[in-house]
Order: structure tokens, then sequence, then C-alpha cells
């Protein structure tokens, strides 16, 4: 398995941070973690999934421990409207404009 291949999978066992799934042909097990399932904020994986399930993952990453890191939601359309974000953080405020520089007064600009 490397990052990036897209397998099929049958839901295992649902857990409050995702869901073990098996993956097809080879029976090795893998994780959708509960950020991974959806694009839609959900609180417990049984929200999306049931056990028994089929469906298709991504694979993320496989661990030197061989933990497989999977996501359905690479697979799922974005929804509309949905921005990529950039790093951390609140998403921008729209028509906010951008803070203002102080103006220096005549005998801070003389000082320096």
């Amino acid at each position: 398995l490397t990052p990036g291949k897209v397998v099929r999978a049958k839901v295992a066992v649902l857990a409050e941070y995702g869901a073990i799934v098996e993956l097809y042909p080879t029976k090795r097990q893998g994780l959708v973690h509960l950020r991974e399932i959806s694009h839609e904020d959900i609180a417990s994986a049984g929200d999306a999934l049931e056990v028994g399930q089929e469906l298709r993952v991504q694979v993320l990453d496989v661990d030197a421990r061989g933990n497989v890191k999977l996501s359905r939601k690479a697979l799922l359309p974005k929804p509309k409207g949905e921005k990529p974000t950039k790093g951390f953080g609140p998403p921008p405020v729209p028509n906010a404009s951008p803070p203002r520089k102080q103006a220096r007064s005549k005998r801070a600009r003389a000082a320096s």
C-alpha cells in the first residue's frame, strides 16, 4: 500500500475516534479517522457509516509499524462554497479591511 492509492474497504468496527475498516483483497485493517470520514462535522463514525458498509478509501500513510491511515473524505466531492484553508486559525472575515498602520508623529519620525 502506498499513499494516494485508492482501495475498497468494508467497515469492521465503529469507534468514537473513527472507523476501522478491512481492506480488499488483503484483509489488512486500517483506520479512517473521524475527520477523514466526511466534509461535514460529525460527532461519531456511526453518523455517516454502518458496520458492514462497503466504501472506497484513499491511503494517506502507512507508518513504520504498518498502521494504515485512510481517508474517505478525500474521494468525496467538496461541498459548494468550501474553500481550502491554509494553515491554522479561524477563516477570514468577509469584507474586512486589513489593519491600518498607525501614523507616527513628526516628533517620533525626527527622533528615529
